[in-house]
Order: C-alpha cells, then sequence, then structure tokens
C-alpha cells in the first residue's frame, strides 16, 4: 500500500514526517479535502495555506486556500494567482534538491502565466504526471 504525506505551507506550516498508508490517490484525495476543510474552519483574514499530497517522493495534489479582504467573489485573479504558484514552486526548489530543475521549470512557467494580462480571470490548478496545470474559472463580473 502506499505511503502518502500531507504537507502545509503558509501562514502555518505543518510537515508530515510520518505518512498515511492509503489504498490509492482516489482515497488520498478524499484525506486531502477533508484536512482542507479543517484547515479553512481555522482560516483568518490575510492566511494562505497550500496542502500538499505528496506519493513516492513527489507532490501529486496541491490545494490552495488564500484568505484576503475585498477579493474578487470569484477568487483570486489568474496573474495574482500565478505569481503565488510561482512562489511556491521556488520555495519547493529549495526544499526539494532531488526535483530543483523540475520545481524552477515550474516556477518560470507560472512566471511567465502571470503576465499573460488576464486579471479579471480566476484560476485554479491540478497536477498531471507530475506538472502544475491550469484550470481558468470563467470570468465573474464584481458586485
Amino acid at each position: 500500500m502506499p505511503r502518502y504525506f500531507f504537507h502545509v505551507r503558509g501562514t502555518r506550516p505543518y510537515q508530515d514526517d510520518g505518512g498515511v498508508d492509503l489504498t490509492d490517490d482516489a482515497v488520498a484525495w478524499n484525506e486531502a479535502k477533508r484536512f482542507a476543510r479543517d484547515i479553512e474552519s481555522n482560516l483568518q483574514p490575510a492566511d494562505s495555506w497550500q496542502l500538499e499530497v505528496h506519493r513516492d517522493g513527489g507532490p501529486i495534489y496541491f490545494l490552495t486556500i488564500n484568505a484576503s479582504e475585498g477579493a474578487l467573489r470569484s477568487g483570486m485573479g489568474y496573474n495574482e494567482a500565478c505569481s503565488a504558484i510561482a512562489s511556491i514552486c521556488r520555495e519547493q526548489a529549495g526544499a526539494d534538491p532531488a526535483h530543483r530543475d523540475f520545481w524552477r521549470s515550474e516556477s518560470e512557467d507560472w512566471s511567465a502565466r502571470s503576465q499573460d494580462g488576464k486579471p479579471n480571470a480566476a484560476v485554479t490548478h491540478e497536477v498531471s504526471e507530475g506538472r502544475l496545470i491550469p484550470k481558468q474559472a470563467k470570468d465573474e463580473k464584481k458586485p
């Protein structure tokens, strides 16, 4: 059975050194959502968290939670989200020497995306084959 690790980065970091044995990635995803709900219940204005789910020494899922006052209803703006993800990738490059080149490349890609000029678009992302893939939401009008 694979071992999964649930690390929290951001305002209140947590390093999961023990991990937990789970049957597969789908079960790990459900556990990540449950953990995110626990994080959300303690979220304060201006807090920023990222839950990283790792298996076999590498990330398989990222869940990012950012709280800010006066944010767009559709969530974090595209450019801001891409910049935040680029920053997280830079941090990961320093924390994960074995995959440093991968994380630096991801950081550069996300930095480039932050310059796309889509200030009112919301963005989320998923991990596919070890790469962060943006999933852009439809624009919502400000209230």
